[in-house]
């Protein structure tokens, strides 16, 4: 799977949802008209460190219609937010295999290649739904809850503007809450993400205000939020992946020397993160570009990328492998530094 680097900027994650998404009308587009909610967009803001409440990242909602001139007010939106992902046939997301189809105005999901009676999802779980090409829908992409389980799964909701059935979907089920580390029987920590609404509803200019709360040793992390509503009996949703984000970017680890001995080295990086307003904690559990680390000196230190780790382990730790020359005379050690910086990490899906 490609992996995308985390902007150091801030990212506008703008998701023009149209186009067909049925098996049985693959020709008939379900967009609203003119005056109907046809384009919703999930905007990032910015990001504060609150002593109480964790880390804070300021979003909205932006609804607007077909021509993309005319705000939509009065949508009441329901968020959900997926941070502990509920693996399936081993992966966190699964692409185009989703079938969300109806029994009267009710509907249920199954995916042909899962049994989801035999998997570990719960009841009160979040499905969401992502748009993907050709299945870009306002009226079935975002959140469903899951009301019960079995082969299938039923869903939360009773919509009119749905086709009958929609096939290859690509979705992630999860909840808000995950563990870090762990690992071999080890302590871990139990870490929360959600979204606190703001309002409830789109104003007057079409705009819904909410943040995405999460616990400090969450920063870096990705996690999946979707919002989806009820425009005049008309399902409507957006959902995105999105990088939770750390005040001031405040990702570091301390240089780590290693003797210039001929051999190949391994340096223990410890990374970590500094929020404003809290003391450091570990970066667990996450995808880091082994090419954001650097040796000095160049004339007799190198990096071997393939065999540097690929995620901060449960402790905080990646592996860098350095090969010396064994000049002892052109330099005594090798020093390995860290770029640090959400540019230095992966999504993880």
């Amino acid at each position: 799977m490609n992996k995308y680097f985390i902007s150091i900027v801030s990212i506008i994650t703008t998701l023009f949802l149209s186009g067909c998404g049925s098996n049985s009308k693959a020709d008939s587009p379900l967009v609203g008209g003119e005056g109907e909610a046809s384009t919703l967009s999930i905007v990032y803001e910015n990001t504060e460190c609150d002593a109480a409440r964790g880390i804070v990242s300021h979003y909205h909602i932006h609804a607007v219609d077909l021509k993309s001139n005319l705000p939509i007010e009065n949508i009441p939106l329901s968020f959900s937010l997926i941070n502990g992902v509920k693996e399936i046939n081993g992966n966190k997301v699964q692409y185009g295999s989703g079938i969300l189809y109806a029994s009267g105005n009710k509907y249920s999901f199954r995916d042909d290649t899962v049994n989801f009676a035999t998997t570990n999802v719960s009841e009160g779980d979040n499905l969401i739904i992502f748009p993907s090409r050709g299945r870009s829908d306002i009226s079935y992409i975002g959140g469903w809850g899951i009301t019960d389980i079995s082969t299938n799964l039923s869903l939360a909701g009773e919509y009119l503007n749905i086709p009958s059935e929609v096939n290859s979907l690509t979705y992630i089920i999860g909840n808000e809450e995950r563990l870090l580390g762990g690992e071999y029987g080890g302590i871990g920590e139990l870490a929360t993400a959600h979204i606190e609404i703001v309002d409830n509803e789109t104003d007057e200019n079409g705009y819904v205000q909410f943040d995405v709360v999460y616990d400090f040793a969450l920063a870096g992390h990705t996690v999946s939020i979707e919002a989806h509503g009820n425009d005049r009996g008309r399902r409507v949703g957006v959902s995105s992946t999105i990088s939770l984000r750390l005040d001031g970017d405040n990702f570091y680890a301390n240089p780590v020397s290693v003797s210039n001995d001929g051999n190949l080295q391994y340096a223990r990086m410890h990374l970590r993160i500094q929020p404003s307003c809290s003391g450091d904690v570990p970066l667990v559990d996450v995808p880091v570009n082994p090419r954001s680390f650097t040796v000095e000196p160049v004339e007799s230190c190198r990096i071997d990328y393939d065999n540097t780790s690929t995620e901060a382990d449960g402790y905080g730790n990646v592996y860098v492998a350095v090969l010396t020359d064994g000049n002892v005379t052109a330099a005594a050690d090798c020093t390995v530094s860290w770029n640090g910086g959400p540019g230095s990490l992966y999504y993880e899906y």
